[in-house]
């Protein structure tokens, strides 16, 4: 019981850093979106030329900010869009466009001349662990060592990510993040 006990705490720990470089990641890319729209909701702009699917995952967030009565802002739908949503956003399919825009105007702390893949692959990294915790799949593992690489390569991701974006927020975040102290507190 006392790993299992750990790894929800363990869970919970990375959940909360998650959720918040969640944050950090979507407002980044609809502010890059937005400043790129000419005054439409970015989401609406055909220049994106969004695939079906995310154009479907679009509407849905409208029709759910609709059917709460709540009026529909850029911010409503962002915040009503899934971290699947913001990752593929950073896919090779929307690079042309999306990519472009993100790194002209949201990234400069991101290394110039470092491709997409190279900023696409933590966000990748971290969306799985976020389906991890949330399907309750543990993040223990019978060998310490392979569960320390692991775990060391999530902290990785987290923080660079976030440092890329701003490094401020990601200094703020890891004050608060609570994963280091379960982290040592392993049975």
């Amino acid at each position: 019981m006392a790993f299992y006990s750990w790894n929800s705490r363990l869970s919970a720990a990375y959940f909360e850093v998650i959720g918040h470089t969640e944050v950090l990641l979507r407002n980044r890319i609809a502010a890059s979106l937005r400043s790129s729209s000419s005054g439409q909701p970015w989401y609406l702009n055909p220049r994106y030329n969004f695939s079906a699917k995310t154009t479907k995952q679009i509407m849905d967030a409208r029709d759910l900010l609709a059917s709460k009565r709540r009026p529909e802002t850029a911010g409503g739908v962002v915040a009503e869009l899934s971290f699947g949503f913001w990752r593929f956003l950073l896919s090779r399919r929307h690079a042309p466009n999306v990519w472009v825009d993100l790194c002209a105007a949201g990234l400069p702390h991101f290394p110039h001349g470092t491709n997409r893949a190279a900023f696409a692959k933590p966000v990748e990294r971290i969306h799985k662990l976020r389906n991890r915790i949330a399907h309750l799949e543990p993040l223990v593992d019978t060998s310490a060592a392979i569960e320390a690489q692991r775990l060391d390569r999530y902290d990785s991701d987290l923080d660079i990510l976030a440092r890329w974006i701003d490094p401020d927020a990601a200094d703020w975040i890891s004050s608060v993040s609570r994963v280091a102290s379960v982290r040592s507190a392993r049975p």
